[in-house]
């Protein structure tokens, strides 16, 4: 059985739970999604991982990189046990976080369906690193309210998840070059992107021209 805490809908919390579902109406929405107060507090993958086989019980935990309602980057992460063959299909989570493959990649899909629950977490922008000083690419929100979650199932509804992460992976990358191009800046600039995880970014760093 699941520990399931029920706070108030606008509540950040740094994960939730959302319960296989198939009902899109707000007030059923609200009755499946719920605090998940269990993963390591410290943000790490792999203990993330262990912490949901060794308290739910997922033989296959995996991760998906996903969008909320209004990100302009890929700011959920979303576990789930890929190797749950007999539970419900949790439809609203899949259709809202079919944008890429199993880990974020984005080159193939190696995943059919969530079954079960699946558990969302906020993960941070990618950093934007000058010679002035390093900042976070984005506003990061660093927590999630149920009310947020139920916004952005009902966005993905009638939505292909998978279209509108191409149309705002296109636009970001748009706008990074609009930065690294903008005339007047003082000193090397340098672009940062993840080509790991999201909990485990593995940062390259360009020189894109000096001034």
């Amino acid at each position: 059985m699941y520990e399931l805490f029920v706070p108030s809908m606008d509540k950040g919390h740094d994960a939730i739970i959302i319960l296989p579902s198939s009902e899109y109406a707000t007030e059923a929405l609200e009755g499946a999604i719920f605090e998940y107060g269990h993963l390591p507090a410290d943000g790490d993958e792999t203990a993330e991982k262990w912490a949901l086989q060794r308290r739910e019980g997922w033989r296959e935990p995996r991760g998906l990189s996903a969008y909320s309602k209004a990100g302009d980057y890929k700011d959920l992460y979303v576990y789930f046990d890929a190797a749950d063959t007999s539970s419900p299909v949790n439809v609203v989570a899949t259709k809202a976080f079919r944008c890429y493959g199993l880990d974020g990649n984005p080159a193939r899909f190696d995943w059919k369906e969530i079954r079960g629950p699946a558990v969302v977490i906020r993960v941070e922008p990618p950093m934007v690193v000058t010679v002035v000083d390093m900042r976070h690419s984005s506003v990061f929100h660093p927590t999630i309210s149920i009310r947020e979650m139920v916004e952005t199932l009902q966005y993905f509804e009638k939505r292909s998840a998978r279209k509108v992460a191409k149309r705002r992976d296109a636009l970001r990358a748009g706008q990074y070059v609009s930065k690294i191009l903008t005339p007047g800046a003082k000193g090397s600039l340098f672009f940062a992107s993840n080509s790991g995880t999201p909990e485990n970014p593995k940062i390259e760093l360009t020189i894109s021209h000096e001034q």
